[in-house]
C-alpha cells in the first residue's frame, strides 16, 4: 500500500479568502491593544487618540500590508509542506512592516506639527518587537489554516516516537531568543537618545533577558510536564496548550515585575506594568509557542509519512 500525506481536500479556499483569515490575526491583536489602551488611559480624548491611532490603526496597517502580500504578491501554498510557508510569510511580514512604519511616520509627523516641544521619534525597539509579534500572528493563522487541510498530521506528529523534553527545550529556547532580540533592539534605541546611554541599554537588555529566562522556564515546565506535545493532537488542543502557557507566563512575569517595582519604589505603577506591558508579553509568548507546536508536529508528521507510516485522513 502506498503511504503518503493526507490528500488535499476537494475544495480549497481561494488565496484571497486565506489571506483575509491570516491578516485577521494581526488585526485582532490591534483590537486587543486598543481595549487595553482604553483600560489604562480611559475614554477621554487622550485615551481615544492613543487607543485608535497608536494601538489599533498601526496593527491594522500591518494587517493590510500583509493581506496584499498574501493575496496577490506571494500567496502561500497551504497544500504543500509547511516549509514552503517561510518565504511568503517573510515577504508578508516585510510588506506589513513597511506599511506599519509609513503610518507611524505620518502619524508622528502630524503630532509633531500640532504639538509644542521636540519632534516625536519612533521607538525602534518597540517597533521591532511589535512587528515580530504581528508577523508571528500572521504565521499562526497560516499554520492553523494548513492544519485544517492536512487532517491527521497533528495526530501523526504527536504519536511519533519523540523526546518531549527536547521539544520543550527547543520551544523554550525560541521564547528566550525572542526576549533577547526585543531587549537588544529596545536597549540600543535608548543608547542614542538624550536620556539614554549604555547603562540604560544594560538595564533594558538585562531586564528582558531575565524575563526571558523565567518565562522560558515556565514554558519548559508546561511543555515537558503539564502539557507535553504527545498529548497535543488537534488544533483545539494546541490552543489550550497556548492558553496555559499564556497564564503561566503572565504569572511569572507579574511576580517578577512586582518584585522589580518594589525594589525601585514604584509599586504605584503596578497596574500599568502588569495589565498592559506584562499582558502583551504573555500573549506574545502564547502565540509563539502555538506556532512552534504546529510547525514541529507538522514537520514530524511529514517525516513519519515519508518514512512509510500512514497518516489518518
Amino acid at each position: 500500500m502506498t503511504q503518503q500525506l493526507p490528500p488535499q481536500p476537494a475544495s480549497v479556499r481561494p488565496p484571497i479568502q486565506n489571506a483575509l483569515v491570516m491578516a485577521a490575526f494581526p488585526a485582532a491583536m490591534g483590537v486587543i491593544f486598543m481595549l487595553s489602551a482604553f483600560v489604562n488611559y480611559g475614554f477621554g480624548l487622550e485615551g481615544i487618540v492613543i487607543a485608535l491611532f497608536e494601538n489599533l490603526l498601526p496593527q491594522c496597517m500591518f494587517a493590510a500590508g500583509a493581506f496584499v502580500s498574501l493575496a496577490f504578491v506571494k500567496p502561500p501554498r497551504l497544500d504543500r509542506s509547511v516549509k514552503v510557508l517561510i518565504v511568503p510569510l517573510l515577504i508578508a511580514g516585510g510588506i506589513g512592516t513597511v506599511v506599519h512604519l509609513v503610518y507611524r511616520l505620518i502619524y508622528l509627523g502630524i503630532r509633531s506639527a500640532f504639538e509644542h516641544g521636540p519632534a516625536h521619534s519612533i521607538n525602534v525597539g518597540s517597533l521591532v518587537s511589535n512587528v515580530i509579534l504581528l508577523t508571528i500572528a500572521v504565521a499562526l493563522g497560516a499554520v492553523i489554516l494548513r492544519a485544517r487541510l492536512w487532517k491527521g498530521e497533528l495526530v501523526t506528529g504527536a504519536s511519533a516516537r519523540q523526546n518531549t523534553v527536547v521539544d520543550a527545550l527547543i520551544i523554550a529556547g525560541l521564547v528566550v531568543a525572542e526576549f533577547v532580540v526585543t531587549g537588544l533592539f529596545t536597549g540600543l534605541f535608548y543608547v542614542f537618545t538624550p536620556y539614554g546611554g549604555f547603562n540604560v541599554f544594560g538595564t533594558y537588555f538585562g531586564t528582558e533577558l531575565l524575563r526571558g529566562v523565567f518565562v522560558g522556564g515556565a514554558v519548559l515546565l508546561v511543555l515537558a510536564v503539564i502539557r507535553p506535545l504527545s498529548r497535543v493532537r488537534s488544533i483545539s488542543s494546541v490552543i489550550v496548550t497556548a492558553l496555559i502557557v499564556v497564564g503561566a507566563s503572565f504569572v511569572v512575569m507579574a511576580i517578577l515585575q512586582v518584585i522589580m517595582l518594589a525594589i525601585e519604589g514604584m509599586l504605584q505603577h503596578v497596574f500599568y506594568y502588569v495589565f498592559f506591558l506584562i499582558l502583551w508579553g504573555a500573549l506574545d509568548t502564547g502565540i509563539l509557542v502555538a506556532l512552534a507546536i504546529f510547525v514541529i508536529l507538522a514537520l514530524r508528521g511529514e517525516r513519519v509519512a515519508t518514512a512509510g507510516w500512514s497518516v489518518q485522513s
